[in-house]
């Protein structure tokens, strides 16, 4: 017995921007799956990627594929729906419907066809969309008010959020085509003001004051923009599987009416655009220019070895550090999200801290862990040696062993993570010194592999 699940409601918004909620790739993922590929024409492809539910669970990973059926502009969309997850999964139609409600609302139905009623994937669908259609009423309500715009970066969240916050890196995106930016002040933190003008191609000056909000590094930043006209801005940072990073930028104004008179004047959705475009070309020119400090060794010992000498703390404390330095492990929880907590001694007698946060571990190919100096209970400090050393270096360690010859090569990637560009040169200008530091560390490693092979 097929079962059609259907759902009715009225939504505090105009056709036109329900119906484009429901056909933008860009609308959708701010309410609907996390990924969206639809192409808005009969016969166009739709493809959504769900990775995590509507409870927010994550973990998932299922994918709709199908295409395009019916597409009436701010009336009617259908759509095929198969969920590849399950090969049995039944061929179903999705059909959404506009009618206008009076005063700017419209009447949204949906209907899902073609599932046996009581199956548990007409259960999960019916479920599911109690969630969205509530989900897709706030989201064209809030719609009104707010210009929205979503993109994927190829570049890591750490580096995405500094170009934010790292003033030498905002006067050189901030701002549509043409424009150039002069900062006077800017704060980064709950309560912070960023103080700067705009200079227009046209020799125009827009002065702008914002006070940020909230700084959550290096997911999220919101600051108000106090200097007229007056909004709110929610930047959010999400990390993606493939080392990308989804920027959503939000822009909420105090009403739909302000909303609009920023668009047509000052031309702000297209402005947008081009702010991020720039971002991005940026972005793309920072990461060119980065240098990261690798370093290799081939020890002449087994690869699950070699993996054990970074695993154990026994075997750590008998070589790690720079050359005639004792170790003294405080802590070493040797899995992702854990810390290794060790005291470095000179053999002058001076003490310093470090630790390493574990991010991933795959025995026994590589390890991905964040490297900083650290006082004695473990908290973050600034190296001893330079006031502008990073605090963070995000630290790749992989191991590569060649079976016929009983060797193991191991490679070491060093970056700074959440750096200044102050940080970033002081770090590329000590690449000499690091390989001699890093060469007497692994000569100590190849004595102790040699004693315990």
């Amino acid at each position: 017995m097929t079962g059609t699940i259907q759902k009715s409601l009225v939504v505090n918004a105009p056709p036109a921007v329900v119906f484009k909620a429901l056909t933008s790739e860009n609308d959708l993922t701010h309410w609907f799956p996390n990924i969206a590929r639809l192409e808005p024409r009969v016969g166009g492809s739709v493809e959504f990627r769900f990775t995590r539910d509507h409870k927010g669970r994550s973990g998932l990973d299922h994918r709709v594929v199908g295409k395009v059926l019916e597409f009436v502009p701010d009336t009617t969309f259908s759509m095929s729906w198969k969920n590849t997850s399950d090969p049995d999964f039944p061929d179903t139609t999705v059909t959404w419907t506009l009618e206008p409600a009076g005063n700017e609302r419209t009447r949204v139905t949906l209907v899902h066809a073609g599932f046996e009623k009581g199956s548990s994937w007409f259960d999960l669908h019916d479920d599911g969309w109690s969630y969205f259609t509530v989900q897709l009423a706030v989201f064209c309500k809030d719609n009104t008010k707010e210009i929205r715009k979503t993109i994927i970066i190829d570049a890591p969240r750490e580096l995405v959020f500094n170009m934010w916050t790292d003033p030498e890196h905002v006067t050189k995106w901030w701002g549509p085509r043409g424009f150039t930016t002069t900062i006077y002040e800017m704060d980064v933190r709950p309560g912070g003001v960023w103080r700067f003008v705009m200079h227009g191609p046209d020799g125009t000056d827009y002065q702008n004051k914002i006070i940020y909000d909230e700084i959550v590094k290096p997911e999220r930043i919101v600051y108000s923009h106090v200097s007229g006209p007056q909004f709110r801005v929610t930047a959010t940072f999400d990390e993606q599987e493939d080392g990308k990073t989804k920027l959503t930028m939000r822009m909420l104004f105090e009403s739909a009416g302000e909303r609009d008179n920023v668009v047509k004047k000052y031309g702000a959705i297209e402005g947008l655009n081009q702010t991020l475009e720039r971002l991005v070309e940026q972005l793309a020119k920072v990461s060119a220019e980065r240098q990261e400090f690798v370093i290799t060794r081939v020890f002449d010992a087994p690869r699950d070895l070699v993996w054990e000498a970074f695993a154990e703390s026994e075997r750590l404390a008998r070589w790690w550090g720079p050359k005639g330095f004792a170790m003294l492990v405080n802590k070493l929880d040797f899995h992702p999200g854990g810390i290794f907590h060790f005291s470095l001694r000179s053999p002058d007698g001076q003490e310093m801290w470090g630790k390493f946060v574990y991010r991933e571990i795959v025995k026994p190919e590589r390890i991905v862990f964040v490297n900083s100096f650290s006082d004695k209970d473990g908290n973050t400090t600034r190296g001893p040696f330079s006031a502008t050393w990073p605090l963070e270096i995000l630290s790749t360690l992989t191991f590569s062993e060649d079976e016929k010859e009983k060797t193991t090569t191991l490679t070491l990637r060093w970056r700074p993570i959440n750096a200044t560009e102050q940080e970033h040169r002081t770090f590329e200008a000590e690449f000499k010194s690091m390989q001699q530091g890093f060469g007497g560390t692994f000569d100590q490693l190849t004595e102790y592999l040699a004693k315990h092979r």
